[in-house]
């Protein structure tokens, strides 16, 4: 399979070129010399690509990259405040955060 051909077989499908785009090449400018492709062709085109050569966009990759990023600062931190926990920082933190703290006078008199 020619994929430069199977790309422009798929742009004049989803463009409805009537064979045009068949005749393109790599050096074609397409944005504002093809009058049928604005953006939401430009959707339809990138999503007839993902469909017809089994791809994720770039944009949708880089999203699951960071939603796993994202799932993995989370583990992150809850394992690092697990491990505080498991050790008595958190504990000892506090007892010397309220050591240090000035005492307050209860208005009551306690």
């Amino acid at each position: 399979m020619d994929v430069q051909q199977e790309v422009l077989r798929v742009l004049d499908e989803t463009l409805s070129l009537g064979g045009r785009a068949l005749r393109y090449s790599r050096d074609t400018h397409l944005m504002g010399s093809v009058p049928e492709l604005d953006s939401m062709a430009v959707v339809n085109v990138i999503t007839s690509l993902e469909d017809q050569f089994g791809i994720a966009a770039v944009a949708q990759r880089a999203a699951e990259r960071n939603d796993r990023h994202d799932d993995q600062d989370a583990e992150q931190r809850d394992e690092q405040q697990a491990d505080l926990l498991r050790d008595g920082e958190v504990a000892e933190c506090a007892h010397q955060c309220r050591r240090a703290a000035p005492k307050r006078h209860s208005p009551l008199g306690g």
